[in-house]
């Protein structure tokens, strides 16, 4: 109990100070301040609530009416970005008789996702101009379609109870989120706030992730015990003993989900830089605490992917020239850092094709290629279920007892296969091409951050499995990219 007060303390203070920083940098005027008040109460009370209710379902349910009180009052996608990361995706199996015995998994984030999904779905803050509710585009029927797809083969590998736990499970986190995300912002100053209130999010996902690195100190772990969490330990996973410090997790779960949740954010408040309601100086304070933030995760796949990331951004420019110098300017000033201050020539060694630190994670993932790669020529149009059962397979088990695919790409198609694969991918194309073009019609930088920040989300793909709440940010995200879409095409036509 007296670690968890501890712990609950220090987060207060930590989240104070992004909600200091944000109010300064970027919810500077009368409105915005307002709603970042109205957000800041269910995010203190559902952190409270994690280290003080003792009971899962109290903790789930106390959660979901601090939400209530608010849901009318502010938009949907905002409630989403406030509180989907302030605490960990913890999950309770609901058991019932008959079959394997189970039928749902619960969670908070996913009740409140049921909650916004209703209120949306009933007609609030529905950007739909009279066209489908539930199906709109090509990326609705793709994202359908893979649901769709995951339960079928399912079924026939597993029981019908656990198919529809699964099903319940695969809608709440993709095609529910994104659909409240998308359809609740009908317009660019309601995506903007989305915008700032995730910055805010991750911002204080920072300074915990810094906090947390600098100290040896998991801040989150007392509420496994509280809330009767069985979790995994990875504790000596996370040490860097070359350079004395942690590798931080906040409510990611794991170090490579917080870099690209980071990642993400660090793309946002980029695009924050020269908006006219931001203070400049503020921002570019709150984007140097992002990127210790990135940096406290020593995940090297979410620092390539952020900068590749930000040279989408600068790519994306009309005014190509000036944002090009200015990327090599900030890739100057971080490798004149990570050369001159203390400690930088560790960072350095942990780079890919730069650092010889940690090879063998390297080795891991490339024999993990090489032996998926010849079971996947095996079934390679619909992939297999049970690949994992296979001896060669068993022979990547590591300490943990587990096979980490470490790809989620790779992943998808060893159980999915071409078929399966194809329709996951163009779920994301089916976005992002519609809003790549419709770039070409604005040079906001909202709307350039928003597509730069999918990029890297794809990018980080490649490196970590689709565990922890990875799908609460790839789903968010997509339903922002389809959100962003529709405003620029909404824009043109009132022009």
């Amino acid at each position: 109990m007296g670690s968890a007060i501890k712990s609950l303390i220090v987060l207060v203070l930590l989240f104070s100070g992004a909600l200091w920083l944000a109010r300064r940098s970027v919810f500077t005027t009368p409105g915005d301040r307002l709603t970042l008040d109205a957000l800041k109460t269910p995010v203190f009370v559902i952190l409270a609530l994690a280290f003080l209710a003792h009971n899962f379902w109290l903790y789930v349910a106390f959660g979901v009416c601090a939400v209530w009180r608010v849901k009318d009052k502010i938009n949907a996608a905002l409630i989403l970005a406030a509180v989907m990361f302030c605490v960990p995706l913890y999950n309770k199996v609901v058991f019932l008789p008959g079959g394997d015995g189970t039928i749902l998994s619960v969670s908070l984030q996913y009740a409140v996702i049921w909650l916004l999904f209703h209120k949306v779905a009933s007609g609030n803050d529905v950007n739909a101009d009279g066209e489908g509710k539930y199906i709109r585009s090509s990326t609705d029927v793709f994202l359908l379609s893979w649901v769709a797809y995951q339960m079928v083969f399912l079924l026939g590998a597993s029981t019908l109870t656990h198919t529809i736990k699964t099903a319940i499970m695969e809608m709440t986190q993709s095609y529910c989120l994104y659909f409240i995300v998308s359809r609740a912002i009908a317009a660019r100053s309601d995506l903007v706030l989305m915008v700032k209130v995730f910055a805010f999010q991750c911002l204080a996902l920072a300074i915990v992730g810094v906090t947390e690195s600098v100290r040896h100190w998991l801040l989150y772990t007392p509420t496994e015990a509280v809330l009767s969490i069985s979790k995994v330990a990875i504790a000596n996973y996370l040490e860097r003993d070359s350079l004395g410090l942690l590798r931080s997790l906040a409510t990611a779960g794991h170090p490579i989900i917080l870099g690209a949740i980071l990642g993400v954010g660090v793309l946002f408040w980029i695009g924050l830089q020269d908006d006219e309601k931001s203070s400049r100086t503020w921002v570019r304070i709150s984007l140097v605490v992002m990127v210790f933030g990135l940096l406290s995760t020593f995940s090297r796949g979410p620092w390539l992917a952020t900068i590749a990331g930000y040279a989408v951004f600068v790519m994306a420019s009309k005014d190509i020239l000036k944002q090009l110098m200015r990327f090599m300017v900030a890739i100057g000033i971080i490798a004149g850092l990570l050369v001159t201050v203390p400690g930088g020539e560790k960072i350095i060694d942990m780079l890919p094709f730069v650092g010889q630190s940690e090879s063998g994670s390297v080795d891991y993932r490339s024999l993990l290629l090489k032996i998926c790669l010849y079971l996947f020529w095996e079934n390679p149009w619909f992939g297999s279920t049970d690949y994992m059962s296979e001896p060669i397979m068993q022979s990547l088990v590591q300490g943990q007892g587990i096979i980490d695919m470490v790809n989620t790409y790779l992943s998808i198609a060893m159980s999915g296969g071409f078929v399966g694969l194809s329709i996951y991918l163009c779920i994301f194309l089916s976005a992002l091409i519609p809003l790549g073009r419709e770039l070409r019609k604005t040079n906001d930088k909202i709307h350039r951050a928003i597509f730069a920040a999918m990029v890297c989300f794809m990018i980080t793909l490649a490196t970590v499995s689709s565990i922890n709440s990875l799908p609460l940010l790839c789903w968010m995200l997509l339903g922002l990219v389809k959100a962003s879409t529709w405003v620029i095409q909404k824009e043109a036509k009132v022009v």
